[in-house]
């Protein structure tokens, strides 16, 4: 019985859950294809095996493919005529 409701209470028998930890090995992760990254400080990201931008930036100054400063939009005065 539910100590809360008193209605019956059913018991399941359920699969275990287990965790398990692994590592990456980045050269295999790059031999395969992917690009592995590392976190060098807040919001930069440096690459340690594979192909791709050699830093990734979340700087708004910043292009993430090329990691070289964005060119400013032009801006448009709409209250000129």
């Amino acid at each position: 019985m539910c100590p809360i409701c008193g209605l019956p209470v059913k018991r399941l028998i359920s699969k275990a859950s287990v965790i398990k930890s692994y590592s990456v090995d980045h050269q295999k992760a790059g031999e395969k294809g992917f690009t592995t990254y590392r976190k060098a400080q807040q919001g930069v990201y440096e690459k340690i095996a594979g192909e791709g931008p050699e830093l990734i930036s979340k700087s708004k100054d910043f292009d993430s493919k090329s990691a070289t400063p964005k060119k400013p939009k032009k801006i448009i005065d709409l209250d000129e005529s």
